[in-house]
């Protein structure tokens, strides 16, 4: 029970690939400290770390967050319609029940922009809330280049809904995005509702060219499953389909043409990606070195029955063309 009276009444008002981040629990748990909240806006570029504690701030359309915000008593909230840009931003939320909202908490529509080569972090605030919470029959776009971490501090989802609350609709079309539920036994989903089984999840809706990886360990989903692995697993990260085994014909030396991908639904023409001997992942082209001593690619697939293409040249057995 809240005893806060001036808070309460004034949040009635309110509607409600790789990477390695810290810890999503909070051991530092404020149950016991209250709060009298005051509302300010805020936006253009937003250092967290200079924001003042004891404080709910309306991140309006247009904002930048950046730096860290570390256990503070501070609530974030994205008007309803924003586009808010993360730029390496750390939000660890504090773990107290006068601080009942998510690490970012959409007031209703938002979209977030992961801004290109950052590492962003996001943690609930009370147990109860997800790293991203967007209210029910509404709508969160993730997108850009870079990569988002999301957890609960503890019984939400990582994207979604509250413990007892139903998820929203999602939408991911970019970066890499990784959703952590809190570890409680009625295992609320990564992305979707919270722990109250009973509740909706909302939707959830992906580009073509994302893959779904679940559990820490990391196993992919196939396609059909990227939606539902998501409501049944606690921990997943969505990335773009490097389409390691796609079905897929070498059209020239820059492309494949792709017509089919077991964890995604890209199909047609792309760019090759060549690993370390050459070798593109998704048709097998192998590619050699112009003007350069090409031996070490010819040794490690010396007898193998391989493309390559010779871009009307002559290559000698020495690894070297004419």
């Amino acid at each position: 029970m809240k005893t806060n009276t001036l808070f309460l009444s004034l949040l009635a008002g309110l509607a409600f690939g790789m990477v390695s981040l810290t810890s999503c629990s909070n051991d530092d748990d404020d149950n016991n400290k209250k709060k009298d909240m005051k509302f300010q806006d805020a936006s253009d570029v937003i250092d967290l770390s200079k924001l003042a504690d004891g404080y709910v701030y309306t991140i309006k359309d247009g904002s930048v967050l950046t730096d860290t915000l570390d256990n503070k008593g501070i609530g974030l909230f994205i008007a309803e319609g924003a586009t808010v840009t993360l730029d390496n931003a750390v939000i660890k939320g504090t773990n107290g029940e006068s601080y009942d909202w998510g690490g970012l908490h959409c007031k209703g529509d938002a979209t977030i922009i992961l801004k290109e080569g950052t590492t962003n972090y996001v943690r609930g605030f009370y147990t109860q809330y997800p790293g991203i919470y967007v209210p029910e029959n509404h709508t969160v776009v993730i997108k850009g280049d870079g990569a988002l971490t999301a957890c609960s501090n503890g019984d939400g989802a990582g994207i979604g809904g509250g413990e007892d609350g139903a998820g929203a609709d999602v939408t991911i079309t970019g970066g890499v995005v990784i959703a952590k539920a809190g570890g409680n036994e009625d295992h609320p989903c990564a992305i979707g509702r919270g722990s109250d089984a009973d509740n909706s999840d909302g939707s959830l809706t992906f580009a073509d060219n994302l893959g779904v990886f679940i559990t820490q360990n990391l196993y992919r989903s196939v396609k059909e499953n990227r939606v539902s692995d998501c409501r049944n697993n606690q921990y997943v990260q969505i990335n773009k389909c490097a389409h390691g085994g796609a079905t897929a014909s070498i059209y020239d030396g820059e492309r494949h043409n792709i017509s089919s991908c077991k964890w995604c639904y890209v199909t047609g023409y792309g760019y090759h990606s060549f690993g370390d001997y050459g070798e593109c992942g998704v048709c097998g082209l192998i590619s050699l070195s112009n003007n350069t001593d090409n031996n070490d690619r010819l040794d490690h697939w010396n007898n193998a029955e391989k493309s390559v293409v010779l871009s009307d040249r002559t290559l000698y057995k020495d690894g070297k063309w004419n």
